[in-house]
């Protein structure tokens, strides 16, 4: 219950039903569930969280997990996928990231991206996501942990700006009623891109 509170208001939204979190034991219970032909530590989707068999015994790092992948559900509860009102990648992994405070970009340090960001190794932030061709780090050479980092970095940074405008932002993302490009334009005053630049040119300085 407490991960669940957690998870709500971090990003100021309410799941509209309990999640359930299926213990898969095996590696074909996880792929006929999630549809991953390889063997994540944890996946989700509408019916829930899957944890896999790598989680076994390992109570510690699946507290960790579950945050970022509740903020998934979160997220396929409440996207109109009939409105095309998808969240591009970046968002979608970045506020997981970022709920879960690092969870899911564990192999890469802040230091580390900030490092890869300056050296001119980043993604472009797009405004709007495709249900199936959604644009991830591979795009841009970044593995995915640099890539989660980074991402997760960003939406941190929108956080800070303003937390309520932030809350406000992702409240209307979630409602699915408007495109996140035209979301994001009005909640920050302009592109994904042109902010990520403002961002990036502060690490510079820093």
């Amino acid at each position: 219950p407490e991960i669940i509170a957690m998870v709500e208001e971090k990003t100021g939204i309410r799941f509209m039903r309990n999640p359930i979190i299926y213990i898969c034991d095996t590696k074909k219970c996880m792929k006929d569930y999630t549809g991953h032909n390889f063997e994540p530590r944890a996946s989700s989707n509408k019916r829930g969280v899957f944890l896999s068999t790598r989680l076994i015994g390992k109570i510690e790092e699946t507290r960790y997990i579950l945050p970022h992948e509740l903020t998934h559900v979160l997220s396929v509860e409440n996207i109109n996928i009939l409105f095309q009102a998808i969240p591009p990648a970046w968002f979608d992994e970045g506020l997981a990231t970022f709920v879960a405070d690092g969870t899911g970009a564990e192999k890469v340090s802040r230091e580390q991206a900030i490092e890869s960001i300056i050296a001119g190794k980043y993604f472009i932030p797009n405004g709007d996501g495709k249900m199936f061709s959604r644009m991830y780090g591979d795009k841009w050479g970044l593995e995915p942990h640099m890539f989660y980092r980074q991402s997760m970095m960003f939406v941190e940074y929108l956080h800070q700006k303003d937390p309520d405008r932030f809350r406000e932002f992702v409240r209307n993302v979630f409602s699915g009623k408007e495109k996140f490009s035209k979301l994001f334009s009005k909640s920050y005053g302009s592109t994904p891109a042109v902010v990520w630049g403002e961002y990036r040119s502060k690490l510079h300085k820093t």
